[in-house]
């Protein structure tokens, strides 16, 4: 029975470890695998950026806000029919409907369809999963590649009339959904960050439908209004401040358009801005996005996040890139509509040819309070700041740079050519732990209710004595020791008291920090025990797995206020072959756990488990020792 309880224990860990994912880094040079670019941020090389400010003007035919400028011709609902066929020859049929929206206005959105009295038709949402999903789908079909979906291949046959260029978002339907809509209709897409209570929405002029198309008319109305924070002002604009309350937009224009725009102070950095060819400059951020960006990373497929068992944290940013011509200016966004104007400007940019490397073996974090990095440079660069920079053979370079915050990016620097400066983050974690928890464990064998406690303390390795090798030091070794107590006296005969002391020796099949990369790794524990004479303890070998909780799990008890924060689990499963002399002690032994850990602050949590332990060994020919306790514990801890 006990055997059939550890094969259940083992199986429910090895599905949990495959469920392990290592994010990717961002996109790598292909000549310098394993080297991330150093960034010439604008602060640091005299480049100006204005601040932030949001413009429009409503007051004419063609509209404008920001970058942004539409009219009633942006706005559609086409429809076209999917055609499938299976491998027995039977044919199967969808409408798909295409709703379009000026270019860029809106990165995600929920839509809703309306009759012209206000009847809902139809709503549905667009993420930027299911966006990116149709706009791959959709080259594929204009390619006319087959396009394979199980033992089925697709085809597209849509009217002529459909834009070519990809609509805002696009949605299978039951068919015939619109057939027999004759009356005019509009439908409105809106976007919501409920944390800072920000809201976009847009809604189309009244559209009539034409041959299956739903397309605009001329169409005016006299209720007309543009109020910016409740004022009539058709026009504006208006530098932001950071920090002050969200400014609001609303609008009905002449035409039927309507519009709903909150914004507030941009939430964004630029890290890196270089010449390109021409007249044009290229910008590398993070946070809102401009008009006309695209990410410089690719997300991979993954299962895990098909079943939203993806990871929660960290919540890593994602690098965004542009392309704007030499004193121009990028508009950024939300939510897709609060558009903000940032124009930049400088006499000189450095250039692709002038950026040094460096080489991360996992990734941008460390331990370390002063980090030492390899790279590589084609041109001269110097330390700068506090940054010590050492020139190796060739084009080889060595940084190093005090990293004293932890929890936060430090940066460390070069100057290149005398001209420029560039830069890398490195975020610092916190290597050591130190926990006290409380256990009520009723013991399985006699029913006694054990009242256990215990200390816990944790450290982990940067490295082992500066050795940087990814497959056996960097960021891979770890120990912690355990003291377990008791207010409860034994009731087990074998046992004199029921105080443990443990010591592990952990080690990370991936490299990176504790709490903060998953992995799966591999124990040695050592445990001893206050026992009846000749057993004083046990070695044993085992596994841990370590990730962020599931996203399914985390956005259902977001909404209680302790657990609305990030979340850790552990869990851990050591099985112990022998004693502490060698012997084998004709038993079951082994010790097992699953525990969350909520972080409260990024270094103070607390501790939510369940335990198992069981201890089994021979005192006599005819006596054997048993203790089974069970039980769920809580604690708070640290990091430092």
């Amino acid at each position: 029975m006990r055997l059939k309880n550890i094969f259940i224990q083992l199986l429910f860990y090895t599905l949990f470890l495959f469920s392990t994912q290592v994010p990717a880094n961002l996109k790598k040079t292909d000549s310098l695998d394993g080297y991330l670019p150093m960034f010439f941020n604008p602060q640091d090389n005299g480049v100006r950026l204005s601040e932030p400010h949001f413009e429009y003007d409503l007051s004419g035919d063609e509209y404008q806000i920001g970058g942004l400028k539409f009219s009633i011709e942006d706005f559609g609902i086409y429809s076209g029919l999917i055609a499938w066929v299976d491998t027995q020859g039977t044919y199967y049929y969808k409408d798909r409907v295409e709703f379009q929206l000026p270019k860029g206005a809106m990165h995600f959105g929920k839509v809703e369809v309306y009759s012209r009295i206000g009847r809902k038709l139809l709503e549905l949402n667009f993420d930027e999963k299911n966006m990116q999903e149709w706009k791959t789908w959709k080259k594929k079909l204009s390619t006319g590649k087959r396009v394979t979906k199980g033992n089925r291949y697709l085809k597209i046959l849509k009217d002529p009339n459909i834009p070519s260029e990809i609509p805002f978002g696009s949605v299978e339907i039951e068919q015939g959904l619109f057939t027999d809509v004759e009356e005019p209709i509009f439908y409105c897409v809106s976007a919501v960050n409920v944390q800072l209570k920000l809201k976009s929405k847009i809604c189309s002029p009244p559209l009539k439908k034409r041959g299956g198309q739903f397309l605009p008319f001329p169409y005016r109305t006299t209720k007309t209004f543009v109020k910016l924070d409740g004022k009539n002002r058709s026009k504006g604009k208006i530098l932001l401040k950071q920090g002050e309350e969200p400014r609001k937009l609303r609008a009905r224009l002449k035409d039927g358009i309507r519009l709903r725009v909150d914004f507030a102070y941009p939430r964004y950095e630029i890290v890196d801005i270089i010449a390109t060819a021409g007249s044009e400059v290229r910008l590398i951020g993070i946070g809102e996005r401009p008009l006309g960006y695209e990410y410089l990373d690719e997300v991979p497929f993954s299962l895990w996040k098909l079943f939203y068992l993806e990871e929660t944290y960290p919540n890593k940013p994602r690098y965004w890139q542009v392309f704007i011509e030499n004193g121009g200016a990028i508009y950024i966004s939300m939510l897709g509509l609060d558009l903000k104007t940032i124009k930049i400007s400088s006499e000189t940019y450095p250039v692709e040819e002038q950026r040094p490397y460096l080489k991360l073996l996992k990734s941008e974090e460390t331990y370390s309070s002063r980090p030492k990095l390899e790279g590589v440079s084609e041109v001269g660069v110097s330390g700068f700041q506090q940054s010590e920079l050492k020139n190796l053979e060739g084009n080889k370079i060595e940084l190093t740079f005090p990293a004293p915050k932890k929890s936060e990016i430090n940066l460390g620097k070069v100057r290149v050519e005398k001209k420029f400066v560039a830069s890398r983050g490195i975020y610092r974690g916190y290597s050591n732990l130190l926990s006290g928890v409380g256990t009520l464990a009723p013991d399985l064998n006699n029913g006694q209710l054990v009242v256990l406690y215990n200390f816990h303390s944790e450290m982990w390795f940067n490295s082992i004595f500066g050795w940087r090798n990814r497959w056996l030091s960097y960021q891979k070794w770890g120990v912690d020791l355990k003291y377990v107590g008791s207010f409860t006296n034994p009731q087990t005969i074998g046992f004199n008291s029921l105080e443990f002391f443990e010591t592990s020796l952990k080690y990370r099949f991936y490299s990176g920090l504790a709490y903060r990369e998953a992995t799966v790794g591999a124990i040695y524990k050592y445990f001893s025990a206050d026992l009846s004479p000749g057993y004083e303890g046990f070695h044993g070998l085992g596994m841990f797995w370590s990730r962020s909780l599931f996203k399914i799990l985390s956005d259902s008890i977001s909404w209680i206020g302790i657990f609305d924060h990030p979340i850790w689990l552990d869990m851990h499963f050591v099985y112990f072959p022998v004693d502490g002399s060698g012997r084998i002690p004709h038993g079951l032994n082994f010790q097992t756990s699953f525990e969350a850990k909520v972080f409260w602050r990024p270094w103070f949590f607390g501790r939510f488990g369940l335990d198992y332990r069981n201890i089994e060994f021979q005192i006599s020919s005819n006596q054997k020792a048993s203790l089974g306790l069970v039980g769920g514990s809580l604690g708070f801890g640290i990091l430092f």
